[in-house]
């Protein structure tokens, strides 16, 4: 199942499209985006509008919200999601993903965080086959299969960033597959943003927003990648 959607990524190259469920994500966010724009002519420029009738199937985006500041969580999260994008189950090489973050090397606390990120992928990485990490703004016109984005919440400099149109650049990014991590996220601080997560909360057809409390995940909380990996085993056995 999952390596069946990443062969559909090189039509989808072909065609400038993303998937059916990233699709239809963005344009839930393009949605909230426009709520928000004082400016005319601006919303087209920041957040081009998605085509509808999106055909080829991907799978469900993933939405961790992780509500503490807890590094040893992040490190499973984001394990055990490059475990499924480089198993047996996948097509995938490490060319093929990237991880993005929107912190940079602000503090020592800052670089700490980005510190525990590349221990993660210096498990994964080669010598001639790295998982490319970048700050969302520096890649803008890139795209990748799959994407991994971890929004750290606990910086007074991010929180003050336009988290939603952050957002819809980071789904823009992917074609098939994509994880948002957000760390150490508090519901009070920021109404639009929680609007937004509630409106996705709904859309369980196309997306899968989880929350994750203190401590390691429950098996329901997992179920996301669990049920990515369970699918693909299926498929395998009716081959």
């Amino acid at each position: 199942e999952l390596r069946s959607h990443f062969v559909d990524s090189e039509l989808i190259l072909v065609n400038l499209r993303n998937t059916f469920e990233i699709s239809s994500v963005l344009l839930i966010i393009r949605k909230h985006i426009e709520k928000k724009t004082l400016i005319a002519g601006t919303i087209s420029k920041i957040s081009p509008q998605q085509e509808r009738g999106h055909f080829l199937r991907g799978t469900k985006p993933a939405i961790y919200l992780l509500k503490a500041d807890d590094t040893t969580t992040l490190i499973n999260i984001l394990t055990k999601e490059l475990d499924i994008l480089r198993g047996p189950d996948s097509s995938l090489e490490n060319k093929d993903i990237a991880v993005l973050s929107d912190v940079q090397w602000l503090t020592d606390k800052t670089k700490n965080f980005i510190d525990t990120v590349n221990s993660v992928l210096e498990k994964f990485n080669t010598k001639d086959d790295k998982i490319a990490l970048h700050h969302p703004t520096t890649c803008m016109s890139a795209e990748w299969p799959a994407v991994i984005y971890i929004h750290n919440h606990s910086y007074e400099q991010i929180k003050r960033l336009i988290i939603i149109p952050l957002l819809y650049l980071v789904f823009s990014r992917a074609r098939v597959h994509l994880t948002v991590i957000m760390y150490n996220y508090k519901p009070e601080d920021g109404k639009s943003t929680d609007s937004l997560l509630k409106e996705l909360k709904e859309r369980r057809d196309v997306c899968r927003v989880i929350e994750v409390g203190e401590g390691v995940m429950s098996a329901q909380q997992a179920g996301t990648s669990g049920e990515v990996k369970d699918q693909a085993k299926k498929k395998r056995r009716t081959m």
